[in-house]
Order: C-alpha cells, then structure tokens, then sequence
C-alpha cells in the first residue's frame, strides 16, 4: 500500500517553513512504527503549477487542514482526483470543528481529532475491503507510546530553519505536550486536543533532544506546547534533565503560572524567552473573552520574567468583545508600562470550533465573511494587511473603520520602536 502524506502551502505566514510540520511528521511515524510505506510531500513555498509534479500515485492520500488552510485542500484535492487514483483523506483542526456535512465531497473520507490512531483503524479498514465516511478516535493517554516524529521523510530545509530562535542560527521546533485545560473564547484549541493535558516523560524530551543535536547538528528549539508551565513539578524533572545538554530555546506561558520558581527553572534549563497571550490590557475583554487572568497578573508576570533573566514576548488581539474605546492607547500605555522584548500584533479571527464563531450575537457581534481566504490576518504589515476589513462588525459600539485606526496605531508604534521582532 502506498500512503502520501501532504503538507499544505501556508500563504498566511512570513516564512512557511520556519516551523517543522510536527503533527503530520508524528502521524507519518505512527504509520511506519505499524509498518507502513510513507512518503510525505512538502508543498510549502511551492506554486500550484508545480503541486502535481511532486505527488506520486498512491492508494491513500493524506492531507491536513487548518480552517486558513481548507481551500487550498479543496483546491488540491480536486487537482488529485483529476490526475491521480486513490483515497483522498482530509484530517486536522478544521475537519474536526465543523459538522463534516459542510465538508466538500472531493474528501472520500474525514479522520476527526488526533490522528494516528484513527488513520491507523482507516488503513486496517482498507485492507479489508471497507471504509467509513469518517473516522474519530479518543485522545491517546500515554504519548510516550508514540514514536519520534518522522522527520527523515522530510529534507533539512523542511526541519530546521534559521528564522526560529536566533537570527541565522539553526533551529527546530518540538511539542512535548497535547491538551488545554482552559476555553478562552476565540480558540478551538482543546477541540482538538481535549481538556486535560498530557506530557511526554522528561527522559523522552530529553532523547528527543539528544536525537536532533546529533542527527542536525542544532542546539536551539521553539518548543510549541501551549503552556510549558502549567505542571510544575513534571517541570522541575525537565529543567534539571535539560540543564546539562547547553541549548537555547523559548517557549510559551501563562501569566497566572508566572511565578519566580517557575521562570527560574525554565531559565536554568536553556530558556531565554517567554511569550505571553496577553490579548488585550482591557480586563472586560479578558472576562468576556473567558480568559481567566488578570491585567494586574499580566503586569507581575513580565517584571518576574524579566527578574528571572528572561526575555519577554507578548501577543496581543485586536478587535476582541468588550475592547473598546481608545484601544490603541490602552495596549500602548500597557507595553510602555511594562517594557517588553517584542511585540505581536494580530487581528482577531473567530475561526470555526471556538464560540465567538458559533455564537457571535452573544458578544454584540455579527460574521462579515464565511470565506476563510479572507480570515488571514497575521501579517500585520505584510501585503498590506493593515488595511484590510475585518470579518466581523459589531452592532452599534464600535465601527470597522475605528478598529482598523487603532490597529494602524499599535502597529506603528511596535515597528517605531523596533518591537516587531521575528516570531
């Protein structure tokens, strides 16, 4: 049997490849642990006239999709039932927080949350003559199980890029956890992963690690869990653990899990960075949005970061419920306050799975847009983002025209003072 696994084009980011692909490379390597043929296709920075020309015939096609991403899975799709034969499986975020009714007909079949072993039942179904519309299963409980991500089907260029950590420096991004306890407003994440958290064991971190500086001679690494410090004492082991292989990396936080022991640990294990999603310095909009902190947590938080040593990053959202009023001069005084290392502006898109897209009339809000193309609002700057309409309005608070002014403003103010850092 033979499985394509492929990586949609991301004409959504500044650099497409700065971040290794890790759930479809954790996916290919659960098919092989099970003996499997993978191949997987890189399709990133790769024109459309050229997708056909690098995807061989196979009997299953695999292709992962966020909701930015469904088009071009659409687009590709079709391109592959016209000039190939063979299964056609669409799996991600997308597929699994909408009701899959809405899903275009060109996907034979629909694997829902966590892939591998849904993917795993798909292929065993096959084989014996017959599968199902759509394929889901419960979130696997002992990541451990999982093999290394597959990262030799890839080239060096699709797993490590110069643009992640440091400037020119080689890096690589790892995930050592899945799951969200939390259900802020405008994210779908634990749609995916569920509410309760799972880790990989220190040990396996660390051989991941150990694994990458050998094979890719790298020492520095984004690590992309949601929270790296929400389990202290699992924290403890792996800062004690990381301590003595000398790497540089960054991670995310939370600010209500900001404390100096905390900060102090991840900075003896090689951390340099911290990034908060600060959101907003609006504490209506916190509440309304659900995101359980605080302004005042958020202010403690970044001088205990910057007390430990520690670089810090803040995302912002623009266009948040309950943000209203002079927004651009709230969030200005706020990063004038606290001073950080670098500043992320983005514009607030209420994909599908969270509840600011399910229940807009809730928040004052009504959707503009059902077209994800235009839902691609992380650019700031680029390809004159800045201008571009937002995709929803609300009712008679405030006006589109207002929340593009104090995003023009924000985004002024973090390039003039060299806070826009590569993310």
């Amino acid at each position: 049997m033979e499985i394509v696994l492929i990586i949609l084009p991301m004409p959504f980011l500044l650099a497409q490849k700065r971040n290794a692909p890790l759930g479809i490379l954790y996916l290919a390597a659960a098919l092989e642990k099970a003996g499997y043929r993978v191949t997987l296709v890189d399709l990133r920075d790769i024109d459309k006239s050229g997708w056909l020309e690098r995807i061989p015939q196979a009997d299953i096609y695999g292709i992962g999709a966020t909701s930015l991403e469904y088009n071009i899975a659409v687009e590709l799709a079709r391109k592959i039932k016209q000039h190939r034969e063979g299964i056609i499986v669409l799996g991600g975020i997308h597929p699994t927080v909408v009701n899959t009714s809405s899903l275009d007909g060109i996907f034979d079949v629909i694997v829902q949350g966590e892939g591998e072993l849904a993917m795993l039942e798909l292929l065993s179904d096959y084989q014996k003559g017959g599968i199902k519309r759509c394929y889901k299963s419960l979130p696997i409980p002992n990541l451990d199980s999982l093999p290394l991500p597959a990262r030799h089907l890839l080239p060096y260029d699709s797993i490590v890029s110069t643009r992640l950590v440091e400037q020119g420096q080689p890096g690589t991004t790892i995930i050592t956890s899945r799951g969200c306890p939390y259900d802020c407003t405008f994210c779908c994440n634990n749609k995916i992963w569920g509410r309760k958290v799972r880790f990989h064991s220190a040990d396996r971190v660390v051989d991941e690690i150990k694994f990458l500086m050998k094979e890719y001679s790298i020492y520095q690494f984004r690590f992309q869990d949601d929270m790296m410090t929400i389990n202290k004492p699992r924290l403890k082991e792996l800062s004690q653990k990381l301590r003595p292989l000398d790497i540089k990396w960054r991670c995310h936080g939370r600010v209500d899990h900001a404390d100096i022991e905390t900060l102090t640990l991840l900075k003896n294990a090689g951390c340099f960075e911290v990034a908060y999603g600060i959101e907003t310095a609006s504490q209506e909009a916190l509440d309304l949005c659900n995101k359980r902190t605080t302004v005042e947590q958020s202010i403690r938080a970044i001088q205990n970061t910057k007390r430990a040593g520690l670089k810090v990053r803040l995302f912002f959202i623009i266009g948040l419920p309950g943000d209203f009023g002079d927004v651009s001069g709230r969030n200005i005084a706020f990063i004038k306050m606290t001073e950080p290392d670098a500043v992320d502006i983005s514009t607030l898109s209420p994909y599908p799975g969270c509840e600011l897209y399910s229940n807009p009339a809730k928040f004052g809000m009504r959707l503009t847009s059902n077209d994800f193309d235009e839902y691609r609002m992380s650019l700031g700057w680029g390809n004159d983002e800045q201008e571009r309409d937002f995709v929803f309005e609300y009712q008679s608070i405030t006006t589109n025209q207002e929340l593009k002014y104090h995003r023009r403003e924000l985004l002024k103010f973090v390039k003039e003072n060299s806070l826009d850092l590569n993310r």
